[in-house]
């Protein structure tokens, strides 16, 4: 099942940022290619790589996470994030776009935000759980 999220849900996540003191600016780099990656992803990190056949559309890295954004054939969307501490990974299918920039990928209450200068996840039970500025991204429009 798709899920549309609202603009406003940025809006929130943003203003809960600063409330508690998260504060982000333009990352340094955001270049159009980003080390150790290829149309599909991450090299050296399967669990931020797109399967055989797809696509990255988006891809993004900050300190402590690798986030890519695949399609497939069938022009499905689908997440997939890596947490470098411990080789974690998540795949979520349909994630959404907002322009300009935007990406939403929900897992039941988790839900993970990202654009082209920061990496949230939040939860539905108690607001915001992880801020990352991101570092590094390719196929986000700055808006």
């Amino acid at each position: 099942m798709k899920r549309t999220i609202s603009m406003s849900c940025a809006g929130a996540l943003a203003a809960c940022a600063m409330a508690i003191g998260l504060t982000a600016g333009p990352a340094q780099a955001h270049g159009v290619t980003i080390d150790d990656t290829d149309s599909q992803g991450y090299l050296n990190y399967p669990g931020a790589r797109c399967n055989y056949t797809n696509q990255a559309v988006t891809i993004a890295r900050t300190d402590q996470s690798l986030i890519v954004v695949c399609i497939t054939g069938a022009n499905r969307y689908y997440y997939k994030g890596l947490r470098l501490s411990d080789g974690a990974t998540i795949e979520i299918d349909d994630p959404t776009y907002e322009s300009p920039g935007i990406w939403y990928a929900q897992n039941g209450e988790t839900l993970y935000h990202f654009n082209q200068y920061e990496f949230y996840i939040s939860n539905s039970s108690v607001g915001i759980i992880g801020y990352e500025p991101v570092l590094e991204s390719r196929g986000l429009t700055r808006g």
